[in-house]
């Protein structure tokens, strides 16, 4: 059989691939998306879990899809919605108390007043709070569509916009020290600490989790920072948005395709990517592989020790 030639190959038909793969596509490169299930979306997925109940089974939000990402990919066009949800947060507690947490600010204020009767300065303190993480949600911005930057880079910008001492609260510190510096309400900062080790390894203590938090507030995809929605339909609708921009640009997409290797040439111009083996023993050839997949699968079990 003759072998298939792509320009460029993407592992992993997640959102973060299917991205990378229009725009490969919208460029004029014939793409190739290779899937391990029999559906696409990875982590941003759809299914029907019970019968006749259609649900998100993986990420349940949607924020920080970039609007550029939303614009560039038509992805409206395409059937994406998002719609602000009524709540930002709600945590109960043993007691029979509860905190409520709004995009609305005087609903927000209101909770906090009823919730921190015993530290009423914990009211101002949380939109204080707010009002700094959108001054370094301000610097972080030009990063996000740019090549990562060097952390004596975000340093200096830091420094330049007098906001030194936000460096080591927010980029390099703990969320634990982050909040305790400005709250004194246990069960306040217990609610806020989620952000910050939701999605990681780490604790309360861990140096970085306070970027973890920051980060939850970048997202502008309902057009304010820091605001969380649900996507109409489940999230399985921006994978399948992304999609269908993907095949409209040519690119194609295969399901039940496991790929076992990256394929690298070790003669000539060492580690040379030229295409993929998948587990079916078939090879496709391309000089470009991204792939989607996690680092340990990428680096681990689909590069030989040799292209390392």
């Amino acid at each position: 059989m003759e072998k298939q030639i792509f320009d460029a190959i993407v592992i992993g038909a997640g959102h973060n691939g299917l991205i990378a793969a229009c725009y490969l596509a919208k460029s004029g490169k014939k793409t190739l998306v290779l899937e391990r299930r029999d559906i696409i979306g990875g982590a941003c997925v759809t299914e029907e879990v019970w019968e006749g109940y259609r649900v998100s089974t993986a990420a349940y939000l949607c924020s920080l899809l970039h609007p550029k990402i939303i614009q560039d990919l038509e992805l409206p066009r395409y059937g994406f919605e998002v719609y602000r949800r009524e709540t930002s947060g709600f945590s109960p507690f043993l007691d029979g108390t509860s905190l409520f947490l709004y995009p609305d600010s005087a609903k927000t204020r209101q909770s906090l007043q009823e919730f921190c009767q015993e530290t009423p300065e914990d009211v101002e303190a949380f939109f204080q709070f707010e009002s700094d993480v959108e001054k370094v949600a301000e610097i972080m911005d030009k990063y996000m569509l740019s090549a990562p930057p060097t952390e004596e880079g975000i340093k200096k910008d830091f420094i330049a916009n007098g906001m030194e001492e936000f460096y080591e609260d927010f980029i390099v510190g703990s969320v634990r020290k982050l909040l305790e510096k400005r709250f004194k309400n246990e069960r306040l900062k217990t609610t806020l600490v989620t952000d910050g080790l939701i999605g990681t390894y780490g604790g309360p203590s861990t140096l970085g989790t306070a970027y973890v938090l920051l980060h939850h507030y970048l997202g502008q995809t309902l057009g304010s920072r820091g605001s969380w929605g649900y996507v109409r339909g489940g999230m399985g609708n921006i994978t399948q948005a992304l999609a269908q921009n993907f095949r409209e640009n040519g690119g194609e997409i295969r399901t039940n395709s496991e790929v076992a290797q990256i394929l690298c040439d070790s003669s000539g111009e060492k580690n040379k990517v030229h295409g993929v083996r998948l587990q079916s023993r078939e090879e496709i050839s391309c000089p470009i592989v991204l792939s989607n997949a996690d680092p340990y699968r990428t680096f681990v079990t689909m590069l030989s020790e040799s292209s390392l």
